[in-house]
């Protein structure tokens, strides 16, 4: 007897769920840091660095929960390669406590809090 179309269906569907949460399973290959700010004394500055090989597309999301302010950030990294994240590229100064996370195209999302 064939196999039913919505049982065939089915299987396609849970086999697309586990390559998507597979390769999507790989932590970001990234290493991250805070600096004080030279330019608001109050403020951090975030230090990225891509530990991998390869080039990177980056999305950064901060939270200010206390004030419900939130900044979106893209950026792209060279392989091995470092940059910083503060008000000169986005008007956004860290503080601690707020929430951060780093999406990485082809990883799992880096999320931490600003200490």
């Amino acid at each position: 007897m064939p196999t039913p179309p919505r049982k065939i269906l089915s299987h396609l569907a849970i086999l697309c769920f586990v390559v998507v949460v597979t390769s999507c399973s790989k932590p970001a290959p990234l290493h991250t840091s805070f600096r004080r700010s030279a330019l608001d004394s109050a403020g951090l500055v975030l230090q990225v660095r891509n530990t991998s090989g390869k080039s990177l597309s980056c999305a950064m999301t901060a939270i200010n929960k206390t004030d419900g302010q939130t900044c979106r950030y893209s950026f792209s990294m060279a392989p091995s390669g470092f940059t910083e994240i503060g008000i000169m590229e986005t008007g956004w100064s860290f503080k601690s406590g707020e929430s951060i996370e780093i999406a990485v195209e082809g990883h799992r999302s880096l999320d931490f809090k600003v200490p």
